[in-house]
């Protein structure tokens, strides 16, 4: 949101610097992000957050301004001199759904000239971004900037018959003013005479109403759309502007009326217009009243502050306060129209907070005992899996939580038993995964190739019927099934190392099914995938498929086992050999892991040549109570190599 200073001091008196300014409105909740000096003109860049967009309006700034430095806020000048006589009607506008427009104002005026706007007009309009047009399109503009209130003008002699605000039908088109022709979904807000479409609401006008130079008769609609309707339009449609952008909050349901006065009192004054026809105005309640205890500002603030101060705060940001006179300390406030972001007294408390200033609060130590964090084992799990994943030659993938009914056929998984969205984007869109296997089968498609080794794994959620949204681990590859059992163990035996692999009943999507179960805990499970369902992802190669119920294992402490320091040097060995070129490096590590003082052991390089591998490994000796010399790592080397030859037929590689 830009705001040119001296549009600014138009309401506001400002006395201090711009930078002084800049600091003030950070303290009190409005993040000025940059101070531009455009000429001689000081411009704000401010940040508004979505729950603010009375501040989308130059006034609603102003307003946070005179809060700030205690000051007076001058009323917008909307004083209009009405023309005596009988004024004809206003122009009907039927509404088919009262939710798409709940609030407007609507009124003609006539004998408008056309013609470019005053310097200083156009100038502010520059200053903001905005590319001046003509004097009535330009002062539509400056009162949406002014007030934060979106309004348009329509050409009323190109208007043909009733007007209608409706929902548009699938398949609509609307030219818009940029040129463009617009194809519809169903549900944007579209305005229409007996004829053709005149206006894409809340986004953009329509080109066959538009402003122009042989225009005279002018409709002013400013009205409160539906957010939800308008958000939505403005991502089918590509289409984003300053209106949309603040149609799509809640807009001041009151506010209407003000930029509509505003409006009127400019074109009438800059384009010569009159005011011919009667004022048809609808407006939503509004009203919105709270008792406030002023307790709750000792109890959430840990500050007292005088009930002077707290009127006076509240006062200035427009809210209405009195005493109640049944109860102590008690203050009732109404909410104004423009602060739909304010639903209770804990938001009032905000309100307060942030204009007495957060910089003023004492520096206090909170009291009594620090809490003591928890394990957080669920975190700890899951970087523990990353790495034995990752050390296992497995990628990891982030695949869609959304599946098409296609996907899941294919994966033989039920559509009818699967949660549903909505309203799905597309058709590839439309499921929440049941599970995580469907897309990586569909990486393993897309990546496959005669004899490659490819495997994949994912940690996130899967989606229920139920209100649970387990998250787990999933993972598949091409590798051979004992390869991918190993990698496996390794995660769930940091739990048990004596927990047991059992074959369990066969399923729909394996073959076989494996699980790791602690007692009645079912912590894991692997499968080989159906042939079946491989057909159905154009894979031609055996794939194991498991997972990992990640939330079951949080529930459980990793068996950690402290290990002091060592105090005496290792002694570091390289051992190459050749063997079978299916034997796992696994077998060949747990023969390592046999030897006497052995503190590691880890594969560091595999050559693969015709049916035999070579394989290096790096053993790491160390004793805990003595330094090894030369000759005693030599036997125990020596007594490795003798189990490696005679229980895998290793060939060893001499230096």
């Amino acid at each position: 949101m830009l705001a040119p200073l001296s549009w600014l001091k138009e309401f506001v008196k400002v006395s201090v610097s711009a930078e002084k300014l800049a600091e003030n409105l950070l303290l009190s909740g409005t993040k000025v992000e940059q101070i531009r000096r455009v000429g001689k003109e000081i411009v704000f860049d401010l940040e508004i957050t979505p729950n603010r967009p009375d501040t989308l309006g130059i006034y609603g700034i102003a307003r946070e301004i005179a809060t700030v430095q205690g000051s007076d806020l001058l009323p917008l000048d909307t004083d209009l001199l009405i023309p005596t006589g009988r004024l004809e009607s206003a122009p009907a506008l039927k509404i088919t759904d009262k939710k798409l427009c709940p609030s407007y104002t609507l009124g003609l005026l006539r004998s408008v000239r056309v013609k470019p706007s005053p310097t200083y007009l156009a100038e502010r309009l520059k200053l903001v971004g905005i590319r001046p047009v003509n004097n009535v399109v330009d002062i539509t503009n400056y009162v949406m900037w002014e007030t934060g209130q979106p309004l348009h003008a329509f050409d009323f002699d190109k208007i043909e018959g009733e007007l209608t605000l409706r929902a548009s039908k699938e398949g609509e088109q609307v030219r818009t003013l940029d040129g463009i022709s617009r194809k519809l979904s169903s549900g944007s807000i579209i305005i229409e005479d007996s004829r053709k479409l005149i206006d894409l609401a809340g986004l953009m006008g329509g080109e066959n109403s538009e402003i122009d130079e042989g225009t005279q008769n002018i409709l002013l609609h400013v009205p409160i759309y539906d957010p939800i309707a308008i958000r939505r339009t403005s991502q089918q449609t590509g289409l984003r502007t300053e209106s949309s952008n603040r149609f799509e909050k809640k807009l001041d349901r009151a506010g209407h009326i003000t930029a509509f006065e505003r409006a009127t009192k400019l074109i009438t004054e800059i384009a010569g217009g009159r005011v011919s026809s009667e004022t048809k105005s609808i407006s939503a309640p509004t009203k919105k009243s709270l008792i406030f205890d002023l307790g709750i500002l000792k109890e959430v603030l840990g500050i007292e502050v005088k009930l002077n101060q707290v009127v006076n705060i509240l006062s200035s940001l427009g809210f209405q306060v009195s005493l109640d006179p049944f109860q102590e300390n008690q203050l009732r406030v109404g909410v104004p129209s423009w602060r739909g972001d304010i639903e209770g007294a804990i938001d009032l408390t905000e309100e307060i907070g942030r204009i007495y200033g957060y910089n003023r609060f004492p520096k206090t130590l909170p009291k009594g005992a620090v809490p003591v964090q928890k394990e957080l084992y669920n975190f700890d799990w899951e970087k523990f899996i990353v790495q034995v994943f990752r050390e296992g030659g497995f990628n990891q993938t982030m695949t869609h939580t959304l599946l098409s009914k296609k996907t899941l056929e294919r994966a033989s998984l039920e559509p009818s038993q699967t949660l549903k969205v909505a309203n799905p984007m597309t058709e590839d869109f439309e499921f929440l995964r049941p599970s995580l296997y469907p897309e990586l089968l569909v990486a393993i498609s897309r990546n496959r190739g005669k004899d490659k080794i490819i495997s994949f794994f994912e940690i996130g959620r899967v989606f229920e019927k139920e209100v649970s949204q387990p998250k787990i681990v999933s993972f598949v590859s091409t590798k051979p099934f004992s390869q991918v059992k190993g990698v496996l163990e390794k995660v769930v035996k940091r739990i048990d190392p004596n927990l047991k692999f059992e074959k369990v009943e066969e399923t729909t999507t394996g073959i076989e099914r494996y699980s790791f179960d602690k007692g009645k805990l079912q912590l894991a499970e692997l499968s080989l995938v159906n042939p079946t369902i491989l057909k159905n992802f154009e894979i031609n190669q055996t794939v194991s498929a498991g997972s990992i119920f990640l939330e079951k294992l949080s529930d459980l402490q990793p068996n950690y086992l402290y290990q002091p320091l060592p105090k005496f040097p290792p002694v570091i060995e390289d051992l190459s050999m050749f063997v079978a070129s299916d034997l796992p490096a696994r077998k060949i590590l747990d023969i390592a892991w046999e030897g006497t003082a052995v503190s590691e052991a880890e594969v560091f390089d595999i050559f693969r040549e015709g049916n035999q591998k070579s394989v290096a490994v790096k053993i790491t000796f160390q004793a805990k109570d003595r330094t090894l010399t030369d000759k005693e790592v030599a036997v125990f080397r020596a007594k490795i190599e003798r189990n490696l030859e005679k229980k895998l037929l290793a060939k060893i590689r001499k230096a």
